[in-house]
């Protein structure tokens, strides 16, 4: 019995691991494809991804190639050269460069795709002529670049021996043909004297000079208003120039002759006619052979010729015209 229970035990066990390798034999069987093609599905989706990527990258690449030869000198290299030489020369010359010299190098082929023209600029400039030669420069959108600006400045002197080395470059399949591109710059430029006023002012190769201190000055005090000028007054100037003796409606009688020297005017009155100085009124009382007595705003006087309705002779007055 003992011996029939461990056969039994045995045949047990054996046939448990048939069924555990029946069942893996089966998990395999089913699995297997399942995950293999969950496999090929994720690698063919980043391959996918990747040349999906590759064509944006790839389109990018070709918008940048057509931007390019929108830019580009003409393709033709003796078109090229020749174009962007006068170009360079009449922006040089436009400047204000002196004792200038533009030099062109030998052309370059790079890959059978584009070709590298190489100049250099010499010359003797300010800093304002620099400013506006660069600023010429990069307000066309040429495919051109300043690779290396050489500045140093000259002893006892304003201006500057400058160099600079240019490189354009012209595509193959250019759209220009046979004279440089009409294009915009390749970024923003503001007016020329935004730049004159940022570069030009800081004179960057004079030695540096503090600014002056300022000084406060104390406010001065205000001048004390003149004194009014003295009114005019043309009795002053009016003089007795004459007496005679006229006749008049067959009567004899005197007249004086009151003469407003700065006017030019001349009264001729008799006794008891009034006539007006200014704004001052006067009267004729008494007409003698060498005086006369006038009223003048109420106060007689005594006139003598050659006397000014004052009654008093001024110096001088008996050179004077009368």
């Amino acid at each position: 019995m003992p011996q029939l229970r461990r056969e039994t035990v045995l045949l047990g066990i054996l046939g448990l691991f048939a069924v555990l390798a029946v069942g893996r034999a089966g998990w395999t069987l089913l699995v297997s494809p399942v995950l293999t093609a969950k496999a090929n599905a994720d690698k063919f989706a980043s391959e996918y991804s990747l040349k999906q990527r590759q064509l944006a990258n790839a389109r990018r690449i070709q918008q940048k190639i057509d931007a390019w030869k929108k830019q580009s000198l003409p393709a033709e290299e003796s078109v090229a050269r020749r174009e962007y030489q006068n170009w360079l020369l009449k922006l040089v010359q436009d400047s204000g460069l002196d004792e200038e010299q533009v030099y062109s190098g030998e052309a370059r082929r790079e890959k059978d795709l584009f070709t590298r023209f190489p100049y250099t600029v010499r010359g003797v400039a300010s800093m304002d002529d620099l400013t506006r030669f660069l600023h010429g420069f990069y307000s066309k959108g040429y495919l051109h670049e300043i690779t290396r600006l050489t500045i140093n400045p000259i002893k006892e002197s304003s201006d500057l021996e400058i160099t600079i080395a240019i490189e354009a470059i012209a595509l193959d399949g250019a759209e220009a043909v046979d004279t440089l591109p009409d294009v915009p710059p390749r970024f923003d430029i503001a007016e020329l004297d935004v730049y004159r006023d940022s570069i030009v002012e800081r004179r960057l190769f004079r030695p540096y000079q503090p600014p002056r201190p300022i000084v406060q000055r104390p406010e001065p005090p205000p001048r004390p208003e003149p004194p009014p000028k003295p009114e005019f007054d043309p009795v002053k100037y009016t003089f007795v120039d004459g007496i005679v003796e006229v006749i008049k409606n067959g009567e004899r009688l005197r007249e004086v002759w009151i003469r407003e020297r700065t006017s030019g005017e001349t009264y001729n009155l008799h006794e008891n006619e009034t006539f007006e100085i200014g704004k001052r009124s006067a009267r004729v009382l008494k007409i003698g052979l060498r005086d006369v007595e006038i009223e003048l705003d109420g106060e007689r006087r005594v006139l003598k010729l050659g006397q000014n309705l004052y009654g008093s002779r001024r110096p001088g007055e008996d050179e004077e015209d009368t």
